[in-house]
């Protein structure tokens, strides 16, 4: 019994100071102690060590149990945040939901005559949304033998309204990158937001909709990425030594730590935005950060989150690591309810597609 006390112990140790720096990460800025961001990255695991442990402790130590009781119980704002206990889709009604899709596609992939691009395409059009989120979008323009991924969409999908934000653009202009919002119904008002990112392609924009006789203010962000390459997770290459086993951590450490502080100013510029807009409003996107960060709750303030609504355990987006959630639908409180939420892996992608059906406060014609 000792033995195990002991190694309790030392788990424990490590665990407590762990999961509480976890839980700072949601309010400290990184720029002020950017450490905290790994701790919330790695919340999940974290936090299943800690009910393990403090299941263990319950036949060891009373005292140690309580504690680790204590511990989970402080973290109610991270949980709350990750955890999704969304009820039943409930049954056919005479009102048609507001079906709300946000979609990271990757460039399509960037190849031309992919048949993952058109897989894509399709998803998005089967999925008979009424407005449409997608980042890293890609289209031609002017070139009858490429893929006019802009006009195929909106056409197929019956999506008449658009509002593309033009990221980058080659030198014939025929091919250009950027972030769209598309529309069932009419789009009265558009723009984008300005602050500072390493990529273009990391902003965010919004349009007014118009739904019936009310107005709904759609924002997509795609936030500032962690610009991690290849490279960067090649354990094996030349060090400053000679060619030995090597990995730049620091290199790595740095893009993580450059890229938090980026999004927790971005998020900042992004707050002010949606707390100034007369309507109400719903952001999407690709925010490249868990529930468990700086990132997310600034935004989730005073927001409603469709996931935790509607969507069920922690809801996985990002499909190279199953426990991580960065792509989210959230919306202001007392307009809607979020009564389905679907994620959707289509071949091309490194991103799930998120779908999510709303109950409107007014009906729409």
């Amino acid at each position: 019994m000792r033995f195990w006390r002991f190694v309790l112990g030392i788990a424990s140790a490590v665990i407590i100071p762990a999961l509480l720096m976890a839980y700072l990460s949601m309010f400290l800025h990184p720029a002020k102690a950017w450490l905290t961001v790994f701790f919330g990255l790695g919340y999940i695991v974290i936090l299943l060590i800690a009910v393990v442990l403090c299941m263990a402790w319950a036949f060891v130590s009373r005292r140690m149990f309580i504690v680790m009781l204590l511990l989970l119980a402080i973290g109610y704002p991270a949980h709350r945040n990750t955890f999704g206990f969304g009820k039943t889709p409930p049954a056919a009604t005479t009102t048609e939901p507001l079906r709300f899709v946000t979609y990271n596609v990757k460039g399509f992939d960037f190849v031309v005559d992919n048949p993952e691009r058109d897989a894509i395409v399709e998803a998005i059009i089967a999925s008979e949304a009424d407005i449409v989120c997608l980042q890293e979008f890609n289209t031609f323009h002017n070139k009858a033998n490429e893929p006019d991924n802009l006009g195929e969409i909106s056409r197929e999908a019956g999506l008449p309204f658009y509002h593309y934000q033009k990221c980058y653009e080659n030198k014939k202009r025929s091919r250009s990158y950027g972030i769209i919002i598309y529309s069932r119904f009419p789009i009265v008002a558009t723009g984008h937001l300005e602050y500072a990112s390493i990529s273009k392609m990391n902003t965010t924009i919004w349009a007014d909709v118009q739904l019936g006789s009310d107005t709904v203010r759609v924002f997509t962000s795609h936030l500032q990425s962690n610009q991690l390459t290849h490279s960067d997770f090649e354990f094996i290459g030349k060090t400053e030594q000679g060619d030995t086993l090597g990995f730049d951590s620091k290199r790595v450490a740095g893009k993580f730590r450059n890229s938090y502080i980026m999004r927790a100013d971005q998020v900042q510029v992004i707050k002010a935005a949606l707390d100034a807009t007369p309507y109400p409003v719903i952001i999407a996107g690709d925010f490249n950060d868990t529930p468990v960060s700086f990132t997310y709750r600034t935004l989730k303030e005073g927001m409603e989150d469709a996931f935790l609504q509607a969507g069920r355990w922690i809801g996985p987006t990002y499909i190279p690591f199953p426990f991580i959630r960065i792509d989210y639908i959230l919306f202001s409180p007392g307009w809607a309810t979020a009564v389905q939420y679907q994620r959707k892996k289509v071949p091309g992608s490194d991103h799930y597609m998120v779908i999510a059906d709303f109950e409107l406060d007014t009906a729409v014609p």
